[in-house]
């Protein structure tokens, strides 16, 4: 069990303590220095007591949720240990250098299992009891585990000019300032998107911020031939366990009584623990939490169990799931790649001068994985099999243009992938600054239902710091691999194969929010002139914006390319110290990024608009706050004064079953997530805001909603993008005028490219940051405390993207289907009977057979006799629940549905469903006449309708439904909203 603060702080003990380790806590060890100590040694070695003894080169005990694999015995002369050297006699010689407080008597260790040995390094792992000696007494110290190498890990090196050392001496502002972003590595492709490059820069690399001119350097010309292009790990990590044996996995053989978590117990060990961290990943449970969830379920089980108690034996059962990374350590000023944690830079004297590190997944090794799972290669298929709902429509990102001029080419073999890049700032505790910057990909050729899923996202790097990152400095690592997997080969086995796939990899496309965005493109901030990622639009910034920056209406825009790019990056390079002509020869462009490099085609191209970020967290949100806002009362666009009458009507709402959040007050805008103004936004402003803007402010709305719900939808026509291109241009165009030109903000003016980003790839759904901002949430939950976060993320990201697959693999049972009920929402409903395999009754079937007379006399005309049936209330339909407004128990309206008759489309109220003995299962729907939304603007909704009146009764087979329908009733009158798309149903 945990120890309290007191003791965990407390004085430092004589002697070694032999009580059970602490749970993964996040407080340092006493005698033990934060900002010198190693971060993998702290998150590996966790189980020594409190003296603090270091084993290997950088290597601090800390305590540890590693079991023993290998056994050595050892003596220890001198109870005070203030340093140690030690040598090892198990076939090789290791000199350990600490950094902790320990005696200069040398130790002498012999090992009674060999080490293993490689080619690179040579290793011992050991671990057991020590003893420890001093002629009076001996202390066990239990289970220690630690590794010590023969030769020292090199650090990443690209450069071994002074010059380049010179030329990362600078600062990182924040995201959303101007910054300066030197290019940090050099590849054969330089040189033919920035041909002239050699006359301003020598050396390899660039940067901005020092005293004298970083760009003037002696070395080979910046794009020409370079040194080696490869990095050697400064650290490199693999998973504790023994060196000479296969992991051990549970195997699906029957449970003894050693392997329940206590006799006559119905789960194992291994089911628990499965039970235990699908509930924490689905409910988003916090480490804190997590270890009282174990506490409360040790107290419920018989005193003597063998339930694992803590978090971090919870994580160390699955440990056999681990996968190896990387440690690279940088300065914090000059960002000069470093030996370990404890090197600090001797060319700054800033005695605020830190070691970071940044941690570097394989994408080959994890391609690898992935093809190791059954059906994967199978769901590689998807752009072969797929059915579109028009040949000629764009309806994911595969039919954009950009990857369909790569399927001429690159992709043109099926064996070929293509990825989606995202990254994105995560705060990880409210308590500290303190935040990481994950690196996900996704593959584009899996179906866009599983391309987000955990077990399919592929993690390249993380940084954590209080700074933010160094762009250059994280994207060094990636390009690396990326340059590596387009223009070599990895070779893959398929599950259930014994013959290997040749697979090349490219980077297609990225999303991230703007700062992201303009931070890994080295461009302006929003705050600058030039600022917009897309144009060459310059922004205005006078006394009648008040000083800020603002993006005016321009008839004709011109988009960036990589033509003239170079150009631009070599003009900021000359003139990077100027203040003045600097915007206008340089366009926004603050420097070379290796950015240009990780994409296959243009990057300007490439990187889509996130509408989550731009429209719905964006212009939404903006347009809401300059109505509703206080300081705006004298404003002509002001609705101050209807703020309760529209609280009024959206606290009235009733919201399909699949919505999570429900609308709060417009007065709490501040609190109002991402899901909540994408549901308003398509389905329930123009309803409410009907009643209460004036006419010129609705229909300039309504431009808004109409062209995003068009480049939102499932399937896209070239017309349709037309179309809403037309009507963006003139949103934009008004908005100045009815909102003033302080308020034409850059997501505003991002608006004028939300059709090229469509066509380029594909609905604005496939590049939404939505999926990727739900993962954050489960990855953040890896850390269970504030020390070694960004080690417990590492290690425990394996096991969060293999849960699925370990829960394919157990046995049947009540602990398999308790995991599948929390991955798998449609497996929480009651299940009454199955239809088909997309069609399942939900709940029971009623016994008071509403409707019967009206469901007799249907019967009777339909097949000229009165047939036994039952009624039901709920049905699950192609991944829809399906509640007929008969149920009345539920406070959600799922009732609402649009379904196809011979007629065509039609919209109603499913009053109940009917089961015919030996017939089939039908709805019986009150049909509703409907009409445009609006009558009397050019602008028709499409997916909107008002509904004007009941048409009688419909009975339809249940394989016409086709979706459940937001009911939004104001005041009189009551309108019907289709959903747009499957995929954003939040």
């Amino acid at each position: 069990m945990q120890r309290d603060d007191e003791s965990r702080r407390g004085p430092k003990r004589p002697a070694p303590s032999t009580e059970s380790p602490p749970r993964d806590d996040d407080e340092h060890r006493p005698g033990v220095q934060p900002e010198v100590m190693d971060p993998l040694a702290r998150a590996q070695l966790r189980n020594f007591p409190s003296t603090g003894f270091q084993g290997a080169k950088g290597f601090t005990s800390q305590p540890t949720d590693f079991s023993p694999k290998t056994f050595i015995s050892g003596e220890f002369q001198g109870l005070n240990f203030e340093r140690v050297e030690a040598k090892f006699t198990a076939g090789s010689e290791f000199a350990s250098q600490s950094t902790g407080q320990f005696a200069s008597t040398p130790a002498t260790f012999d090992a009674t299992s060999h080490p293993s040995t490689s080619h690179e390094h040579e290793e011992l792992i050991f671990s057991d009891t020590l003893q420890h000696t001093d002629k009076t007494r001996t202390v066990g110290l239990e289970q220690s585990i630690f590794r010590i190498t023969s030769t020292p890990y090199e650090s990443i090196n690209v450069s071994h000019s002074e010059e380049f050392h010179h030329a990362m001496a600078q600062e990182v502002p924040a995201l959303g300032q101007e910054s300066t972003i030197p290019l940090q590595d050099t590849h054969d492709l330089f040189s033919a998107l920035f041909p002239s490059y050699s006359r301003y820069l020598h050396g390899g690399f660039g940067g901005i911020g020092s005293e004298d001119s970083q760009y003037v350097q002696t070395n080979a010309d910046m794009f020409g031939p370079t040194p080696d292009f490869t990095f050697k790990p400064a650290c490199f990590y693999q998973p504790e366990e023994d060196l000479n044996d296969e992991p051990s996995k549970p195997t699906d053989i029957e449970m003894t009584e050693s392997d329940r978590i206590y006799p006559g117990s119905r789960i194992s060990i291994h089911e628990s623990v499965m039970s235990i961290l699908t509930f924490a990943q689905t409910e988003k449970l916090t480490g804190a939490a997590l270890g009282r969830l174990l506490s409360l379920i040790d107290i419920h089980c018989p005193a003597k169990n063998n339930l694992v108690k803590n978090t971090a034996k919870l994580y160390d059962h699955l440990k056999y799931l681990n996968s190896d990374f990387e440690l690279s350590y940088y300065c914090n000023l000059c960002w000069r790649a470093k030996e370990s944690a404890h090197d600090l830079c001797d060319k700054c004297k800033d005695p605020k001068r830190k070691v970071h590190f940044f941690v570097h997944f394989s994408l080959a090794e994890q391609l690898k994985a992935l093809y190791k799972r059954p059906a994967f290669l199978e769901a590689l298929k998807y752009r072969q099999t797929r059915s579109k709902i028009n040949e000629n429509a764009i309806e994911d990102i595969i039919d954009g243009e950009l990857y369909q001029e790569v399927l001429k080419g690159f992709l043109s073999d099926v064996n070929n992938l293509s990825l989606m890049w995202y990254t994105d700032g995560i705060q990880l505790f409210e308590s500290t600054s303190f935040s990481i910057w994950p690196q996900f990909f996704v593959l584009l050729e899996l179906p866009p239902e599983q391309r987000f899923k955990p077990e399919n996202m592929l993690l390249a790097g993380l940084w954590g710091s209080q700074d933010h990152p160094h762009p250059n400095v994280v994207l060094r690592h990636i390009v690396n691999d990326l340059i590596t997997l387009r223009e070599k080969v990895v070779e893959v086995q398929p599950a259930n194969s014994n013959e290997l796939k040749v697979v090349k990899v490219c980077c297609l496309c990225g999303t991230c929010d703007s700062p992201a965005k303009s931070a890994f493109a080295n461009l302006k901030g929003h705050a600058g002139y030039y600022s917009c990622p897309v144009c060459f639009s310059k922004g205005e910034k006078s006394e009648a914006t008040e000083n800020v920056m603002v993006f005016p209406f321009e008839n004709e825009v011109f988009l960036r390319s990589l033509e003239g790019y170079s150009e631009l990056v070599s003009n900021s390079v000359k003139e990077y110290k100027k203040s003045k002509d600097k915007d206008e020869s340089c366009k926004g462009v603050q420097g070379p990024t290796l950015l240009s490099l990780m994409f296959y085609l243009s990057m300007f191209k490439s990187l889509g608009i996130d509408s989550m970020h731009c429209i719905f967290m964006g212009v939404v949100k903006q347009i809401l706050h300059l109505s509703f806002d206080s300081k705006f009362n004298q404003e002509p666009f002001s609705l101050r004064d209807k703020l309760e009458e529209v609280d009024s009507l959206l606290s009235n709402i009733q919201l399909p079953k699949f919505v999570q959040r429900l609308p709060v007050s417009v007065d709490k805008l501040s609190f109002w997530k991402a899901s909540l103004c994408l549901n308003y936004f398509f389905h329930m402003m123009l309803p409410v805001m009907k009643t209460v803007m004036k006419p010129e402010y609705f229909e300039h709305l309504l431009l808004l909603v109409d062209s995003v719900a068009i480049l939102n939808s499932s399937s896209i026509s070239l017309d349709d993008i037309e179309k809403a291109d037309v009507m963006l241009g003139k949103f934009v165009e008004d908005f100045s005028k009815l909102y003033k030109l302080r308020n034409m903000s850059l997501n505003v003016h991002l608006c004028r490219h939300l059709a090229t980003s469509v066509r380029n790839l594909g609905p604005l759904w496939a590049t939404s940051c939505f999926p990727f901002e739900d993962f954050n949430g489960k990855l953040i939950n890896l850390a269970h405390g504030t020390s070694d976060s960004l080690i417990q993320i590492s290690r425990r990201f394996p096991i969060l993207t293999g849960l699925s697959t370990e829960i394919d693999k157990m046995s049947v049972g009540p602990a398999r289907d308790f995991c599948e009920q929390l991955l798998f929402k449609w497996k929480r409903y009651h299940i009454k009977e199955r239809i088909s395999d997309q069609s399942f009754v939900v709940g029971f079937f009623d016994q008071s057979l509403i409707y019967s007379t009206e469901i007799s006399e249907l019967l009777l005309s339909l097949l000229k006799y009165e047939p036994k049936f039952h009624t039901f209330p709920k049905l699950y339909h192609n991944k829809q629940l399906f509640v007929a407004s008969s149920y009345t128990r539920s406070v959600r309206k799922s009732s609402a549905v649009k379904y196809v008759t011979s007629e065509g489309v039609n919209y109603g109220d499913i009053l109940t469903f009917v089961k015919v003995v030996g017939v089939n299962y039908f709805a019986l729907i009150k049909k509703f006449c409907v009409a445009p939304f609006s009558c009397t603007s050019p602008t028709q909704l499409s997916y909107i309708c008002k509904v004007v009146d009941v048409a009688g009764h419909d009975f339809v087979n249940i394989k016409d439904l086709q979706s459940v329908c937001f009911y939004i009733s104001v005041g009189d009158t009551c309108y019907i909203s289709n959903t747009l798309n499957q995929f954003e149903r939040f």
